[in-house]
């Protein structure tokens, strides 16, 4: 890494914090997905000669593209570490006019993403959000198209299925070969998905209605409806219905 010291002091900090119940706020595994986004930076810095706090904007702005993001939410979770990074060095003096210029960036993120890596692309991030936001009636449809942007082009609808609440915590998802460091809009979608007790089906009438059906408490993220048989994980047939229906 460059300037080496001053990167694992940071990730040490990490390493060390602590929530109101003495409980790690950072796993092993986010750290190490820490570390991994300061390396990556490394041919950048030395470039230019100089640490990513002392980035201009336009140099802030060309780093994230080097990290070829595989979906929007990993371009999210990129620019909140680089800005906890930059925050660490403000704290410690390090710049003067204390700027974060990863604090200020918020729109058009499209261009951060390599377009080969989106599964989705018939929506953008803002159209994603607002389906999301305003037009969806069950949270579990809200998740479902969140996780593909959250695990990237290379996901496999296995890991929607087989999702279960102790793969998630507040920053990452624990998947079988891989951690995934997530937002704190994605934790949120995720955990009003898991505590959904009711699914809602549209019904095709002349004014629009919902049927509502009660779901089966499970470990599984993503639930069948209806369902009075034993938990098990939701059918890949009812799983690519829904996100046609969403699509539509």
């Amino acid at each position: 890494m460059y300037n080496q010291d001053l990167k694992n002091e940071y990730l040490q900090q990490l390493t060390e914090m602590r929530d109101y119940t003495g409980r790690k706020l950072y796993s092993e595994g986010s750290v190490k997905n820490y570390k991994n986004i300061l390396v990556k930076a490394e041919n950048t810095e030395s470039q230019l000669g100089k640490d990513i706090y002392e980035f201009t904007a336009t140099e802030c702005d060309s780093l994230l593209s080097v990290y070829n993001n595989r979906s929007f939410a990993t371009v999210q979770v990129n620019i909140s570490i680089l800005k906890s990074y930059i925050d660490f060095c403000i704290s410690k003096g390090l710049v003067p006019d204390g700027m974060n210029y990863f604090g200020s960036i918020f729109n058009n993120l499209d261009k951060y993403v390599d377009k080969t890596f989106i599964s989705y692309k018939y929506i953008s991030l803002a159209e994603k959000n607002e389906i999301q936001d305003r037009y969806l009636a069950n949270a579990m449809d809200a998740a479902l198209i969140e996780l593909p942007y959250v695990l990237g082009g290379g996901f496999e609808l296995e890991e929607i299925i087989n999702l279960q609440k102790q793969d998630i915590s507040k920053y990452e998802i624990k998947l079988k070969d891989r951690v995934v460091p997530i937002s704190e809009r994605t934790y949120n979608i995720l955990q009003d998905s898991i505590n959904q007790e009711v699914y809602y089906k549209e019904v095709l009438t002349e004014n629009t209605s919902y049927a509502e059906y009660k779901l089966t408490p499970s470990e599984f993220v993503i639930r069948p409806a209806g369902s009075t048989k034993k938990v098990e994980p939701i059918k890949y047939q009812t799983l690519r219905g829904r996100l046609r229906k969403i699509k539509d």
